[in-house]
């Protein structure tokens, strides 16, 4: 039985400051007034029912935050005041583009899900022989403590022979403190026949 080298990126994950300031006027005529400064208006929401948090925040930041590849926690300082904080939402203007909102979720010692990104490594024997990699899922949504949140899962190709196909459960059972939102048997990756190598198989 073949053996994969699965490696969760256990790296701290990487917090950034997000400078915020407090929203007490909700019209449509002070709404506007911040666009125009570039500023979106966000939602603080807290697990234990509290009454969720509203501020503004700068575009510019949302914007560089939404650029970055691998999961990361949010400082989030409203006027002094630190959360750590997940972005759980993002909303744009279908048109435009433009971000309009943004609700944040605190962080608590509950499970929290990821979107986390997939990285391969090694070269594969499958494909050295003419078979085609095939990443089924770039990134993938992981649940977990926020202290086990892993920031990448990185898959080694150098065991992979043709017709092999690395699974969900294959990264559940050697890293049994996530848990990936998909079906077990989902695939992530695989080094499948190339039509040219079916066609000799076949001769």
């Amino acid at each position: 039985m073949f053996k994969f080298f699965v490696g969760l990126e256990s790296k701290q994950m990487e917090r950034i400051e997000l400078i915020a300031h407090k929203r007490d006027v909700f019209s449509k005529k002070e709404l506007k007034r911040a666009r125009e400064k570039a500023m979106v208006p966000g939602t603080l929401c807290f697990r234990g029912g509290e009454f969720p948090l509203h501020f503004y925040t700068y575009m510019d930041l949302l914007e560089k935050l939404d650029k970055k590849i691998e999961p990361f926690f949010i400082k989030l300082n409203l006027e002094g005041d630190l959360y750590d904080v997940i972005m759980q939402d993002l909303y744009r203007h279908p048109v435009s583009g433009m971000i309009l909102h943004v609700d944040n979720l605190e962080l608590s010692s509950e499970k929290i899900k990821m979107n986390v990104p997939v990285f391969t490594e090694g070269r594969s024997p499958g494909v050295a022989m003419g078979g085609i990699l095939s990443l089924k899922e770039r990134e993938l949504s992981v649940i977990a403590l926020p202290d086990k949140m892993p920031s990448s899962i990185s898959i080694d190709l150098s065991n992979m022979q043709l017709n092999d196909v690395f699974r969900v459960r294959d990264v559940e059972e050697k890293y049994p403190e996530i848990k990936i939102n998909k079906p077990k048997n989902a695939p992530i990756i695989s080094v499948d026949m190339s039509r040219v190598l079916k066609t000799e198989t076949k001769k």
